[in-house]
């Protein structure tokens, strides 16, 4: 297999401030977070909990609320009251946001079970985070985060991570990210919940991996 082009965005630094590279004592970097759009500023408020204003200017196709990684250099200027960086971005892609979905067997074929790779699962903020691959070519692929229906009270909620290839076929390694909103799975009498994430793997392999949600 060959590994070709991207789809979804494809994260390689998700940490705040996790530097890229450096050329020409310029240091480049990278965070994942959500755009507060203004008529006057662009911030983005990174999931370590940082404010970052940008400087120079973004397309318009981006929206209040969505969720992107940037890519940045410091701008050395003075900080405004409430920013904790300026930054200059020179990269900016937005990050597909999904619902966790209440699995039922009417939706059975539309949410899949076709096999894919998971290179990592993390909670930041309300999201459950997925970084993964699978084979395919020229398709739209469709993944999902499903759990069972009914009161989720319990201390351990069981999550899936399913994959729908479209019977696409399988020429080359596709790479994506997505990241999941937790919040509808909130119990009102906790601040806290275990999750058990599954999703099956190719090889007969099954992914497995336990995180603590805290809210």
């Amino acid at each position: 297999m060959k590994t070709h082009r991207l789809l979804f965005v494809v994260i390689s630094m998700v940490g705040l401030l996790s530097a890229c590279e450096e050329t020409d004592n310029e240091t480049y970097y990278s965070t994942l977070g959500n755009l507060k759009i203004t008529a006057d500023s662009v911030i983005i408020e990174s999931d370590k909990g940082n404010r970052m204003m940008v400087k120079n200017s973004l397309s318009s196709s981006f929206k209040d609320n969505d969720r992107v990684i940037a890519y940045f250099t410091m701008a050395e200027q003075p900080l405004p009251k409430g920013i904790d960086y300026v930054i200059n971005v020179y990269n900016i892609e937005k990050v597909l946001v999904k619902p966790v979905i209440v699995y039922d067997s009417t939706k059975a074929d539309s949410i899949g079970n076709d096999p894919i790779f998971v290179n990592g699962t993390w909670i930041s903020k309300n999201y459950l985070n997925v970084d993964f691959r699978f084979y395919g070519y020229n398709l739209k692929h469709m993944i999902n985060l499903t759990r069972n229906a009914g009161i989720f009270g319990a201390d351990t909620i069981q999550l899936e991570i399913r994959h729908n290839d479209k019977n696409d076929a399988p020429q080359y390694t596709l790479n994506g990210f997505v990241s999941f909103d937790l919040t509808t799975i909130e119990h009102p009498e906790k601040d806290s919940v275990v999750l058990h994430v599954t999703a099956k793997e190719y090889g007969n392999k099954v992914y497995e991996k336990y995180l603590t949600y805290r809210y």
